[in-house]
């Protein structure tokens, strides 16, 4: 295991982070734009060879605007982190509750509540596989929705949210 090293993994909230910037750090960006838990499911295990001493993990939005039930999405997300537990035992391992979506930028209709459904299930998850639950409601969010001065397009964030988002890692390196 590296215990220096720091992998991110996920979807485009993760690629389009500046993470070496943001946190002062050299970070694996393995984020993909449009991924989907089963996506980070199927390259998850490339990511791991060098068994990272942090993994920082979220994925699941695009799974909801896909249309994939809660429980298709528990069970990747519960994959991958059967996967990192064996892959990296000894990783700390950091799970990110979504994000919700703000309805008023967006150009597609959004149920927020499907977010707040897969959150119990990933802080469920989190406690069955020993990972660390980050939470970026408090900063990002009010009345369960994306607060719009954090987001460009009703998903994809702004630079103060990084700022923000990053704030809240800091102390977890």
């Amino acid at each position: 295991m590296k215990s220096d090293e720091i992998l991110m993994i996920g979807d485009s909230l993760i690629e389009y982070g500046d993470w070496d910037d943001l946190l002062g750090t050299e970070v694996i960006n393995r984020g993909m734009g449009g991924d989907t838990t089963e996506g980070v499911l199927m390259r998850v295990g490339r990511s791991l060879k060098r068994e990272p001493g942090k993994i920082f993990l979220m994925v699941g939005v695009n799974d909801i605007i896909s249309g994939e039930s809660t429980g298709f999405i528990a069970r990747n997300y519960e994959a991958i982190l059967e996967k990192i537990r064996a892959l990296s035992p000894e990783s700390a391992v950091f799970v990110h509750k979504a994000l919700p979506c703000s309805p008023e930028k967006l150009f597609f209709v959004f149920d927020n509540s499907r977010v707040t459904a897969l959150n119990r299930e990933i802080e469920r998850l989190a406690k069955k596989y020993g990972a660390e639950c980050v939470d970026l409601w408090d900063v990002l969010t009010k009345n369960g929705e994306l607060l719009p001065e954090y987001t460009t397009d009703g998903v994809h964030l702004t630079a103060s949210a990084y700022t923000l988002w990053a704030g809240r890692l800091k102390p977890l390196l």
